[in-house]
């Protein structure tokens, strides 16, 4: 069989191409995440366990939503090791999430490489795969104007990791300028079935139940975070690295004042946004992608996993060299210089270095993507 016979059958343009990739993507994140100790993990099978201790269901996650612990509970079903278990689930999450958009070679083909650069690491060793999920079928339905199916997904997505939250309102002016009426029933009841929701788990747990929002309230600057990336370089001869809230953070002198710019920006941000949606200058697709990249680069958090939150919203768009980098970045970062770091603690400069580079490769890739010309010839790299 000559070269140009094979080639073709290698292409993205062939179907089970992508989902061999996707396979082969997910095992080397298992292995990957098998080969620097999945501590995450080992915490997830520690709440499936107390989850099922006596009385049922009354100790539940300190930081993760409601949803969450059905997720940590089904590896539980497999005849698997715990770390075996979680990590196929995972990926069968991913490849459900290929399976969206099947049609769409464009999508997924961006979308591999983007998972293959940034999320290697932590695609089966975090549960985010699974609000992932929940968030772009709530896009993907809104995007076709199934609203109702749209605030069910982002609902759920929110149970599971609250990020989703963010495109509420967004969904909210969307619908209102395609159908020419405010959805408020369609909120209301969404925001009623996440509070029943709650409500039984707090009657059910007590006040652990809320102990996710107040866990996130009081976290302090993780040492991802753009603010908290930007404090350190403000105050560097008084910067600490110290260990809290499940993280490595930053604390400066700087850290509040920083903190409370940022929140001003973040509200801003929001407000423009939301403006420009409902005047119809921004589609929904691109109203999103701010939304979400206006949260994470002005919140004290910016955990490497987050990164899988961004990825499917890239891949609506040309691939990008910024958000290329970024990926890159973010898996440079870790695990490998924060495993040095963590063996060397006056490496942590490299950490704070790096994920600043992160945020702003994201910054600079949203702002081309958005005013990036469009070339059709270049199918796969083509939105």
């Amino acid at each position: 069989m000559g070269a140009t016979a094979v080639l073709p059958m290698l292409s993205p343009r062939t179907p089970w191409t992508a989902w061999l990739l996707g396979a082969v993507l997910v095992l080397g994140s298992l292995a990957l995440t098998l080969w620097i100790e999945p501590t995450d993990v080992a915490e997830y099978a520690r709440y499936a366990h107390e989850a099922l201790l006596s009385p049922l269901l009354t100790h539940w996650p300190v930081e993760y939503p409601t949803f969450s612990q059905g997720v940590f509970l089904l590896p539980r079903l497999l005849p698997l090791p715990y770390y075996w278990a979680f990590g196929l689930l995972a990926g069968c999450a991913f490849l459900t999430l290929m399976a969206i958009r099947a049609a769409d070679s464009a999508w997924n083909f961006r979308l591999l490489i983007y998972f293959g650069l940034g999320a290697l690491g932590v695609l089966v060793g975090r549960y985010d795969i699974y609000a992932v999920l929940a968030a772009v079928l709530g896009i993907e339905a809104a995007r076709r104007h199934r609203f109702r199916w749209a605030w069910f997904w982002l609902a759920a997505g929110f149970l599971l990791k609250l990020y989703p939250a963010c495109f509420f309102p967004v969904l909210f002016f969307w619908q209102y300028r395609r159908e020419g009426r405010w959805p408020w029933q369609e909120l209301l009841i969404t925001l009623l079935a996440i509070f029943l929701i709650i409500e039984v788990e707090y009657r059910w747990a007590g006040p652990g139940a809320l102990a996710p929002y107040q866990f996130l309230r009081y976290r302090p600057m993780e040492i991802g975070s753009f603010p908290g990336d930007i404090a350190a370089f403000l105050s560097p001869y008084h910067t600490r690295i110290a260990f809290a809230f499940g993280a490595m953070n930053i604390f400066t002198p700087l850290t509040h004042v920083v903190g409370v710019v940022f929140t001003v920006l973040m509200a801003l941000s929001f407000l423009a946004i939301m403006a420009a949606v409902y005047a119809d200058y921004l589609d929904y697709t691109k109203a999103t992608l701010l939304s979400l990249v206006a949260l994470l680069l002005t919140s004290k958090i910016f955990s490497v996993q987050f990164v899988m939150w961004l990825i499917p919203l890239w891949c609506y768009f040309p691939l990008n060299a910024y958000w290329v980098a970024a990926a890159g970045l973010s898996t440079v970062a870790y695990p490998f210089a924060y495993l040095f770091a963590i063996h060397h603690p006056s490496s942590w400069w490299i950490l704070i270095v790096l994920y600043g580079l992160r945020s702003v490769a994201v910054l600079l890739g949203t702002k081309s993507a958005l005013t990036r010309r469009q070339y059709p010839n270049r199918r796969y790299f083509q939105g």
